[in-house]
């Protein structure tokens, strides 16, 4: 049975203070209730001066402290779901960047307004009172060695493989599988028992490094709200203590798992409208229509070079080519 006390256990404020060591690092920054009120707000257009200049400040020295590039997250979700909206890729550098991608995300919606429910002695509270952003130092990681472990009653069961949308065959390797098993049961070994931290049940993911260093990325509810990926819920709560641990990846081509962000990749307004009779050719009419809108005001502000001037036009022309990329570079 799912709590309030379980979710709060797996917030990153939570944790990260007893495994910072163990972690990539980061920094949490309390966020005003007027930032979650613009962050629910219908507009999507980020405008700097809306938000409280402390909160501005305050991100833009974390960014700076962190190397200039950072993931964000709320306590609990981060926003995989709207990456499509910078450039397939949640490397934000300014604060503009995260709440463009905060607005666009389901999963961040969900933990504003819903976070607490599905637990049983909610009582009507839906959400904390407290939310924090979460910045973590930027890493270039390989998806083939993110990995979710699962714990039952303070012991490890289960390893799953965290990206199941591709096939990787040094993962099946026998020597390759328990080498990784051996490491990852060590790091727990070292970390985590009899933590005060969290409840006997509990899930947490890591990335292993060419070095196979592990570093904890993630620590989440053991139920269903978390997706077992290779398991299940009915066998992983039904594991018995005497079972060894389960190292398991995704074993051919043929059983790569449909992504689950797919439906994301895209925003689901501009689907509706495709889907409806007529709908692209209606589409192509109006993309065509703001290109030469936008071609026109070009030509207004910026009117052809005239022969004797050809140099410095051509100048101003690459930096407005340049200045109209604001994300996914």
């Amino acid at each position: 049975m799912l709590t309030v006390n379980h979710v709060n256990q797996c917030a990153f404020t939570n944790w990260y203070p007893h495994f910072h060591a163990a972690s990539i690092k980061s920094i949490a920054i309390e966020i005003p209730e007027e930032v979650i009120t613009l962050l629910l707000s219908d507009k999507i257009q980020y405008i700097s001066t809306d938000f409280p200049q402390t909160f501005v400040a305050q991100v833009t020295e974390a960014i700076k402290s962190l190397g200039g590039k950072v993931f964000p997250k709320l306590d609990w979700s981060c926003p995989k779901d709207a990456k499509w909206i910078l450039g397939n890729s949640l490397a934000c550098t300014c604060l503009e960047d995260i709440i463009i991608a905060f607005k666009a995300s389901d999963f961040i919606l969900h933990d504003l307004t819903q976070a607490y429910d599905i637990c049983l002695d909610q009582n009507d509270i839906h959400r904390p009172n407290q939310f924090h952003l979460v910045l973590k130092k930027w890493c270039n990681f390989f998806d083939s060695m993110h990995f979710r472990c699962f714990v039952r009653q303070n012991r490890l069961i289960g390893i799953s493989q965290r990206n199941c949308t591709d096939f990787y065959g040094f993962l099946n390797e026998e020597q390759t599988q328990e080498d990784l098993c051996n490491t990852i049961s060590d790091f727990f070994t070292q970390h985590f028992p009899g933590s005060a931290t969290l409840d006997p049940n509990y899930v947490f993911d890591v990335y292993v490094d060419k070095q196979i260093r592990v570093y904890l990325l993630d620590i989440n509810v053991f139920g269903q709200m978390t997706d077992a990926l290779l398991f299940t819920w009915d066998e992983l709560d039904n594991w018995t203590t005497e079972e060894n641990i389960d190292f398991r990846v995704v074993g051919s081509e043929n059983s790569i798992a449909p992504d689950s962000y797919s439906q994301y990749k895209v925003p689901l307004d501009l689907i509706d409208h495709l889907a409806t009779p007529g709908g692209f050719e209606d589409f192509i009419r109006q993309v065509a229509k703001d290109n030469a809108m936008r071609e026109d005001h070009q030509s207004s502000t910026h009117p052809k070079p005239k022969p004797s001037e050809p140099s410095r036009i051509a100048k101003s022309n690459r930096a407005l080519s340049c200045s109209s990329f604001s994300y996914g570079q």
